[in-house]
């Protein structure tokens, strides 16, 4: 019998790093399974269907909220964004180590459900975040003030979390998230 996985959260404000971290941690670990999230926000330059995003449409994903599919799910910037809940369930039934790279929202309504999920998130310093935020121009001038107001609520709901990772310095950061999931996943 294959022992179950561990379910790992990784939040944090959009820009200070966690999507980096997580994609590295993936190439250097490949027995962790990075869920992919579905959204009805529109596909970015170099993005793929199903890669980085399943992206639906929003009668879809609201036909697929009415069905109980997600095991949670969130309204962040004005798109939805969810987590299918047969796959993460498939993968920690297979003993894979589940990494969910989700909002604050979303990480309450998983932890309601699954109270073993082990909550990481990711910081950086107000200054760092503009700057990565502006330096990426995907976002407007308004969307990246919204983005810089919404991470300090996001900040506060960090209390909630089990492990706190600065980003300023991303080699520091990703040797600390490297500790923190080889600990966690002793103990699943």
């Amino acid at each position: 019998m294959t022992k179950r996985g561990r379910l790992f959260i990784i939040s944090g404000p959009s820009g200070a790093g966690k999507t980096t971290l997580v994609s590295k941690l993936i190439e250097v670990d490949h027995s962790i399974y990075l869920s992919t999230s579905s959204t009805t926000r529109s596909m970015r330059v170099g993005e793929i269907n199903g890669v980085h995003y399943h992206f639906l449409s929003k009668d879809t994903f609201e036909e697929k909220v009415q069905n109980g599919d997600f095991i949670e799910y969130a309204n962040v910037h004005g798109n939805w964004y969810g987590t299918q809940k047969s796959t993460v369930e498939q993968a920690l039934d297979e003993g894979k180590c589940v990494i969910l790279e989700i909002d604050v929202q979303g990480a309450r309504q998983v932890k309601e459900k699954m109270q073993d999920a082990c909550l990481i998130f990711v910081t950086i310093s107000i200054e760092a975040l503009q700057a990565r935020l502006k330096s990426r121009a995907t976002d407007s001038d308004e969307i990246i003030l919204t983005r810089l107001l919404n991470s300090k609520a996001e900040v506060e709901a960090s209390a909630d979390y089990d492990y706190i990772i600065e980003n300023d310095i991303f080699d520091t950061a990703f040797e600390e998230l490297i500790a923190i999931i080889e600990n966690e996943r002793g103990r699943g």
